[in-house]
């Protein structure tokens, strides 16, 4: 498995464009689904909105990472349980 490639100063870079994206979408599917300037005058809804999306994100980097130690693990648990026939 490959060391990941994110260290501190590239999370540090990446926040402010990544809360951007999230921002500039809820803002346009806020005004898309109310009218425009919905978002404007209802800045905590925008607030809570662009929270569940870094929470979303969070949430499928979380479970590809999970994914990968379950699968990691079972891998490794075939290759015990091979050696283990072999030794009966």
């Amino acid at each position: 498995m490959d060391k990941p490639t994110c260290n501190a100063d590239t999370a540090m870079r990446q926040a402010a464009p990544t809360v951007d994206l999230y921002f500039a979408a809820v803002i346009k599917n806020i005004d898309n689904m109310f009218g425009d300037g919905y978002a404007k005058k209802n800045p905590e809804l925008v607030g809570h909105l662009v929270q569940a999306a870094a929470s979303d994100f969070n949430y499928c980097a979380q479970t590809s990472a999970l994914f990968t130690i379950a699968e990691q693990l079972e891998s490794i648990s075939y290759e015990l349980r091979a050696l283990n026939e072999v030794e009966d």
